[in-house]
Order: C-alpha cells, then structure tokens, then sequence
C-alpha cells in the first residue's frame, strides 16, 4: 500500500507540473501571436487591437510567475556557486536548506500580500481584454501556492530517494 501512495503522490505532482508547464507553453504561444498582430497593425495600418498590449501583459504576468514553480522542483534555479569550491558539500546542502526554507517565508508572505491585493483590484477591469484586474494579480497567490507545492515534491523525491538507498543497504 506504500510504494502505491508514493507512486500517487509523484504522479499527481508530475500531472500538475505538466499542466503548468503547458500552460505555460500556451501563453508563450499567446504573446508571440498578440505581438505579433500588434507589431503589424501598428507598423503596417497605423491600427493596433485595444486589447493586444493587455493580452500580452495578462500571458507575461501568468507565464513568469507560474514559469517560476518548474525549476523549484530539480534544484534548477541560478544559484551563485563563486565559493562552493570553498565549502564542503554537507555545508552547501544546509544553505540550499536555508535558501528553500526563506522561499517558503517568501512564497507564504506574497501569497497573503498578493491575495490581499487580488481582491483590493477584482472590482476594476482591464478594459483591452474586459476581465477582472483580480484575474491579472491572482496569478501572485496562485504561484506562490506552486511554489510551495513545488518545494513538497522536490523534498517529497529526496526523502524518497533516501529511503530507496536505504532499502538498497539493507
């Protein structure tokens, strides 16, 4: 019953990654052709779509702050690495530690201070694209929840991980 839990857990962390990377794919996507059109009806028509330079911005927002939550998982962010030849790797392990425990501190305030400010600005409208400005800030909390998620399944696979070794040993 175990070893089927876990492979649930990893499953559902790596369905709800791959969806946030689609995602992410797909506003990628958007920006590329709302510039575009933007780009040519401003430069070629002397026209440019009330709703272009706000679709963009929508995709940038949702696309960086959700884009962020991928490398979370692998370790992958740019760390600075200039004195680690100086450090042994236990002592590089406990600052990693300490730099994710600060991004939970992070992801935790920005997610009441963002929450707060989505619902400050739900009443007004971005009027490019006639939504909700909460839809534009929501992308804050929504982030900082995978963020959080995040660093649950990057040490969810390393307990595991340690575990597995354990059970080679044995």
């Amino acid at each position: 019953a175990g070893k089927g839990g876990k492979a649930v857990v990893e499953r559902f962390f790596d369905t709800l990654f791959g969806a946030v990377k689609s995602i992410c794919k797909i506003m990628l996507c958007i920006q590329v052709i709302s510039v575009t059109i933007v780009f040519v009806g401003r430069y070629f028509f002397n026209v440019t779509p009330a709703w272009g330079e706000e679709l963009t911005l929508f995709c940038l927002v949702w696309l960086s702050l959700m884009g962020a939550s991928l490398p979370i998982r692998t370790g992958g962010h740019l760390h600075v690495t200039l004195l680690d030849f100086l450090c042994k790797p236990g002592t590089i392990a406990r600052i990693d530690i300490i730099g994710d425990v600060l991004t939970v501190v992070f992801a935790v305030v920005i997610f009441v201070a963002g929450l707060a400010m989505t619902k400050q600005v739900s009443g007004t409208i971005l009027h490019g694209i006639h939504i909700s400005k909460g839809f534009l800030y929501g992308a804050v909390p929504v982030s900082m929840v995978l963020y959080l998620l995040a660093l649950i399944d990057k040490y969810y696979r390393l307990f595991r991980q340690r575990e597995k070794g354990k059970e080679d040993i044995v």
